[in-house]
């Protein structure tokens, strides 16, 4: 969690600050800091095509707030207080500039191996050479050096969800290859070979939290698959008792995959 403004605050009174979640677990510990009567301002922008896009700034004062643990998302309820609209524009080079800038600040092409540009339609090539054009203009050598990485893939699929489209992906033989050793296709192997095994090997599985932990006691832990409704639960004590599990695994020399409750494989 990032403090960005603090106005002097002072425990018990009132107070302002600005922050900036870096990740999931700060999602969490911002609903457990916010309260009804509370009031936040935030940046959101509508919904609209691809090819135009308009700011708005909220100001609420909450009267409920959510946290979603499927998503790691936070909902919150209020009366709106104020509501400006900042700006619009059709102008889709705009638009690809600031996923441009965005990509080039928080994307590691010395560490990510892949990335791949999913669409359907032509939205995904006209990004790419975007893309890539822009790189040689500003000198990003990072984008320049590795535009063979960057890949498009045309996506049949619409699903709202995005779940289908990813599913296409990562059973595309092209894309497999550039990412076979990441992170991902590793989660998508072990959920294959777990779910294989009841029909093939019943005696190398176990189910539900006794068996598991009964296993973990003897050590006999090969791989750990864990949903992150126990990982992430906003329950502390539950959150803290799955996390030390896992750690535990780890440090035995055990593998742990971490599987959303809505994973694409599942």
């Amino acid at each position: 969690m990032k403090l960005v403004i603090e106005n002097n605050i002072v425990v018990n009174q009132r107070g302002t600050v600005k922050i900036l979640p870096e990740d999931l677990d700060d999602v969490w510990f911002v609903f457990n800091l916010i309260s009804p009567g509370d009031v936040i301002i935030a940046a959101t922008t509508r919904s609209v095509k691809y090819s135009s896009r308009m700011k708005v700034i909220h100001e609420i004062s909450i009267t409920a707030v959510d946290y979603h643990k499927d998503s790691s998302t936070l909902s919150v309820q209020g009366r709106p207080r104020l509501c400006a609209k900042v700006e619009t524009h059709s102008n889709p080079n705009k638009y690809f500039g600031n996923i441009f800038q965005a990509f080039v600040k928080h994307v590691d092409l010395s560490v990510v191996r892949c990335v791949v540009i999913g669409s359907q339609g032509n939205a995904k090539d006209e990004f790419r050479r975007f893309m890539i054009a822009e790189a040689n203009r500003l000198k990003v050598k990072s984008v320049e050096n590795n535009k063979q990485r960057i890949v498009v893939f045309n996506t049949r699929s619409k699903g709202k969800d995005g779940n289908s489209s990813l599913l296409e992906v990562l059973h595309d033989s092209t894309v497999m290859n550039l990412v076979r050793d990441t992170k991902a296709v590793m989660e998508i192997k072990a959920f294959k070979e777990f779910s294989d095994l009841p029909t093939t090997d019943l005696d190398r599985v176990c189910y539900d939290t006794k068996n598991v932990e009964m296993a973990h006691e003897l050590k006999a832990i090969e791989t750990l698959l864990i949903t992150d409704d126990l990982y992430e639960s906003v329950e502390i004590e539950t959150r803290y008792k799955y996390r030390g599990f896992v750690e535990s695994e780890k440090k035995t020399g055990g593998k742990a995959f971490e599987f959303s409750s809505e994973h694409v494989s599942s």
